[in-house]
């Protein structure tokens, strides 16, 4: 539970008891991220009986450090086919991969390019 425990939620408006009959979950994950949760009697509305719940969450997006890509968009398509081809040519036939790693280095060989 994210709101502090024996903190009051409601005043009865017959007796003027204070009672808790709000409470506030949060997944563990969120948990995390709550910097405040209180209540505050003295911003109670007029008529009513429950007391806001004020809760500040920080959700904040972190800082994705973001790669470098190529702009296909700019390429220039003719030159590229044929760097590609004169790459290429430069390899051994082709061979059948048979591993995960043959393939990374394959991949890898290309890219270097």
């Amino acid at each position: 539970m994210t709101l502090p425990e024996q903190l009051p939620t409601l005043c009865a408006h017959s007796t003027g008891n204070y009672t808790r009959v709000d409470n506030v979950f949060c997944s563990e994950d969120l948990t995390e991220h709550i910097l405040t949760c209180n209540t505050i009697p003295s911003r109670r509305p007029a008529c009513t009986d429950h007391i806001p719940i004020h809760t500040i969450i920080d959700v904040r997006i972190p800082y994705v450090d973001q790669r470098t890509r190529w702009n296909w968009a700019q390429t220039d398509w003719k030159r590229f086919k044929e760097r590609t081809k004169e790459e290429v040519d430069k390899r051994p036939p082709a061979r059948e991969l048979n591993t995960i790693d043959e393939f990374n280095d394959t991949l890898k060989t290309l890219d270097d390019c």
